[in-house]
């Protein structure tokens, strides 16, 4: 039996609301993401309709580093520009997707004894 399919929730504060991208929308981002002065500050280069429509339709784990890129235009378009996530040293699962993300741990301990992730998101965009 094949695992079915299932869509991706958008995800939705009281201030934003992130919902998957679909290949429809890579008409609309091909103009947003071929800004060439983007590509000054985060380095890599623009992505053609066809790739972004592929992009968009597979949106799996090999494609984590566009993915991360696309997440930190986002965060850096509207201000955020650290992410930092606290995790209890033994949830293994939580660490590994801080790390998916781009998170690295910072050293740091918190007063709960957790673990102090983090992602500076311009860092993360130039690496991506």
């Amino acid at each position: 039996m094949r695992p079915t399919k299932r869509p991706t929730p958008s995800l939705e504060t009281l201030r934003l609301r992130l919902d998957p991208l679909r290949p429809s929308d890579a008409t609309e981002m091909v103009e947003v993401l071929g800004e060439r002065g983007l590509y000054l500050f985060i380095g890599g280069e623009s992505s053609t309709l066809a790739e972004l429509e592929a992009s968009y339709r597979s949106q799996v784990a090999g494609h984590r580093h566009r993915s991360r890129l696309a997440m930190c235009v986002l965060l850096i378009a509207i201000g955020i520009g650290r992410l930092v996530a606290h995790i209890h040293p033994d949830h293994i699962a939580s660490g590994k997707v801080a790390s998916t993300l781009g998170l690295h741990r910072t050293g740091e301990i918190d007063s709960d004894g957790e673990v102090v992730w983090a992602l500076d998101v311009g860092e993360a965009a130039a690496t991506s």
